[in-house]
């Protein structure tokens, strides 16, 4: 008892007290239990803390001055850490005699269901200074031990077996702590108290590297130090290593060897989707990209996200973010990683270790059997994986970050909703089909599981029912209703159902839910007024089985009407001109201007040419037919389509060599922003008109393919031509908002603007929009902690779900 405290206890004003105070929210797997214990010690308090179902639960017994003092400095820690957790109060008037000294309680088996509300998910953590400076430390015990992490620091939600965070329901507790290490899990004066990931090179997980051909061999072949500098010595001499993180495996190799990079991409079928890389430090980042303040502040944060940065020209083999003009970069998250890094003056490619189409790899056993003819060695560890988790996928525009991709460190998230869903019961909502999420929500609450991706293969499949189970299974969740997309063949739909047989079903327009998601993240009240939702991405059902993609939508969170959209256009062969973009551009020159006016008019474009090596008269055929032509107003096959007219080769050729096909998707758009982004001429937009057709307003692009293909002749330059795409794209659509709001018949009050959609990931698209709205006095609601993407439709789905439910008198 600190001398303070003692003259508090002794003092007649110093009424003795017993006080329970409850955290809520993120305080479980960020060492509250042993900061509430140092600072009830320093204060002279006695009592206990313990997880539990709800949160942290603290009892305080002494002084009553000395209890406020605690409060008061517990509130400012709290702050301090960007803690906003709810404490609720209650004054024990009881006489019992609580512990003293203050004691860290086990957590005894939760009986209670846990609310999504008052018990967060513990997020995974980057490695602290602290922790870093041991494992650099030869003094130390901890010197160059590759799994090195604290009460601070570490795994959390990746080793996660059930609520609450404790070591015995993890996976650290296949590992018995040592004399040493146990000594340090027990002292209350060690910020490794209640460590659930503490070990060390005695007792904790061990790192080995392994050949993938089974040939034996010596690490001191490559090292007088250990298996992870080994891996080092590998990478510097070209090979492709399986490296085990915190979520899966990752395979890493010399970025700035176009030859390695080229291998890495043949083994694993990845011809042109951009490759994270991981340096490792600040100073090797500059001279690869350039990184203000606030991005090099997000890449140094305990998140670690990967941060998408302009790249430096020619710095780069091409290769690496083909037809790009930013890269993906993360900075070392473990120490296994700062260990990895410590020789290397080069960036590494730092991309997720799986077969094509499959899930990264998260055991030993899962890296063997599919990364066989991929990497060439594995450098792992023997604690399990309990959740496969991603890197997350940041931008930071204007100061801000803008959230691309929910992962590690930034999901599992609990989001407080808007004020009206108080009385909202239990509902689960699907997500959607690509860059899949799934969502929990009940009450004022919803809990958003971390990126799963592309539910196209049976190992996707697989992956997103675990995180089903996971999600579901952590709170005990039994929904009253779930809420999935309208298209019947997302196997996000199917799972979902197949997991509660008898449970109701809520059908969610897919628009409709991007633009609720972007409601709920900027806490826009159940009851208020619509608002006008720009809606644009690649494709989603509309209400009567069509395909939409560039919807104008009057919205509030029960109901979406459509009130105009971009023009309709064929797509000749359905899902193939999703993934062969010069489908699209046929299609929109055969209805614009004619295939026979434009081959006679442009003759001579090269354009022209290479689409007369294509199949043409039998898609034109298909389009005049109407045979698997199927229309859609989709913004991203206009993307596509302006890309393959300015002879982008993902766009025009493909980059699957084998199909000649995109190679992912998004691919064409990505590489037309930055041919945009290239341009550093003041440019005027080309004119995208604004029409009546069958009764709803459309926005044409006749007259920009004539000024398009003229521009083209006369050899103006693509990042000029890309650029006037993007200014007269938005200028449209602004143009299309204010007919929308002068129009009586919309009842559209409020000048309130949405954009949402995977199109505005695409930050000069946004941007164009954004300015040319605020110019005309519309308040402009974007995403920024929400994925623009599919990755936030499921907050959305289960946002509306919970809307209707309380519309019509229910709880869901």
């Amino acid at each position: 008892m600190t001398a303070t405290a003692a003259s508090l206890m002794t003092s007649p004003a110093a009424d003795p007290v017993t006080v329970t105070l409850r955290l809520h929210g993120q305080v479980q797997g960020v060492g509250m239990r042993p900061a509430v214990a140092r600072l009830a010690n320093r204060h002279g308090l006695g009592g206990d803390v313990a997880n539990d179902a709800a949160g942290v639960c603290i009892r305080l017994q002494g002084a009553s001055l000395a209890v406020a003092a605690f409060e008061s400095d517990l509130k400012a820690m709290l702050k301090r850490h960007g803690r906003h957790s709810p404490i609720e109060r209650c004054v024990d008037t009881a006489s019992q005699a609580l512990p003293a000294p203050f004691a860290i309680l086990d957590t005894p088996p939760v009986t209670a269901k846990p609310a999504i509300g008052a018990l967060h998910l513990p997020l995974d953590r980057g490695i602290c200074e602290r922790c870093l400076r041991e494992v650099r430390n030869p003094l130390d015990r901890r010197f160059r031990y590759a799994m090195n992490g604290c009460a601070e620091c570490g795994p959390r939600y990746s080793m996660l077996q059930e609520l609450p965070f404790e070591r015995h329901h993890g996976s650290m507790q296949a590992f018995l702590q040592c004399p040493a290490c146990l000594q340090e899990y027990q002292d209350p004066a060690h910020r490794r108290l209640h460590a659930q990931s503490n070990g060390c090179h005695v007792c904790g997980p061990q790192v080995q590297l392994v050949r993938m051909d089974g040939h034996s061999f010596s690490v001191e072949q490559f090292t007088h130090l250990d298996a992870v500098d080994a891996a080092t010595t590998l990478i510097q001499r070209g090979e492709i290593i399986a490296v085990q993180g915190i979520g899966g495996f990752h395979l890493v190799c010399d970025a700035t060897d176009a030859a390695v990079v080229q291998r890495l991409r043949d083994r694993k079928h990845r011809p042109s989707r951009p490759l994270a890389l991981m340096v490792r430090d600040v100073e090797v980042l500059s001279r690869y990209a350039t990184a203000t303040a606030p991005e090099r502040q997000a890449l140094a944060s305990s998140e670690a996200p990967i941060v998408l940065l302009p790249a430096v020209p020619g710095a780069l083999p091409e290769n690496v973010a083909p037809g790009l003009d930013e890269v993906g970069c993360m900075l070392p998250y473990t120490a296994l990683h700062h260990l990895l890094l410590r020789r290397l003056d080069r960036p590494v490619v730092m991309t997720s270790a799986n077969a094509s189409g499959n899930p990264q790899c998260e055991d030993l056993e899962s890296a063997r059997r599919e990364l066989d003819g991929i990497a060439d060695w594995l450098l792992c560890h023997d604690r399990r994986i309990v959740h496969r988790i991603d890197d997350s996928l940041i931008r930071v525009r204007n100061g801000q970050s803008q959230v691309l991709r929910r992962a590690r460190g930034l999901a599992p998230l609990t989001l407080p909703l808007p004020s009206g869903f108080e009385a909202a019961g239990q509902v689960l909502a699907a997500g959607g089909h690509l860059k899949s999420t799934l969502c929990l929500l009940h009450g004022r609450h919803a809990l958003l599981s971390p990126h799963v991706g592309d539910l196209a293969s049976p190992g996707m499949r697989e992956a997103y029912a675990k995180s089903l189970q996971a999600m579901t299974g952590m709170y005990q969740f039994q929904p009253d209703c779930l809420a999935v997309d309208l298209h019947p063949e997302y196997a996000s739909a199917a799972m979902a159902r197949a997991a509660f047989v008898d449970t109701e079903v809520v059908l969610v327009q897919h628009h409709h839910a991007h633009a609720a998601a972007c409601m709920a993240e900027h806490q826009r009240p159940l009851h208020a007024a619509p608002v006008l939702a720009v809606v644009f991405d690649g494709l989603g059902m509309g209400e009567q089985g069509e395909l939409w993609g560039g919807e104008f939508l009057l919205a509030d969170y029960t109901s979406a009407t459509r009130l105009a959209s971009l023009q309709p256009m064929s797509l000749p062969g359905g899902e193939l001109a999703m993934r062969q973009p010069w489908r699209n551009l046929l299609a929109q020159i055969e209805t614009h201007i004619g295939w026979q006016t434009f081959r006679q008019r442009w003759a001579a474009l090269p354009l022209t040419q290479e689409l007369q090596k294509r199949p043409v008269a039998a898609v034109l055929e298909m389009l005049r037919a109407g045979v698997n032509s199927p229309t859609a107003s989709s913004a991203g096959r206009l993307f596509d389509a302006v890309a393959c007219a300015l002879g982008l080769p993902a766009a025009l050729h493909g980059t699957a060599s084998d199909t000649g096909e995109l190679g992912y998707e998004g691919e064409a758009a990505m590489q037309l922003q930055a041919l945009a982004q290239a341009c550093d001429e003041t440019v005027s937009g080309y004119p995208l008109s604004v029409a009546e057709v069958s009764g709803r307003p459309v926005i044409q692009a006749n007259r920009m393919w004539q000024a398009l293909f003229t521009d083209l002749a006369a050899q103006v330059s693509r990042e000029r031509i890309a650029l006037s795409f993007h200014q007269g794209l938005a200028h449209a659509a602004a143009e299309m908002v204010r007919r929308l709001y002068e129009d009586p018949e919309n009842n559209w009050a409020e000048p309130t603007v949405v954009l949402s959609g995977g199109s505005f990931q695409n930050p000069l698209l946004e941007s164009l929009l954004v300015d040319a709205l605020q110019a005309d006095g519309f308040e402009v609601l974007c995403h920024r902690q929400i994925p623009a993407s599919d990755g936030g439709l499921a907050l959305g789905q289960a946002v509306v779900a919970a809307a209707r439910g309380i519309a019509a008198g229910g709880q869901h």
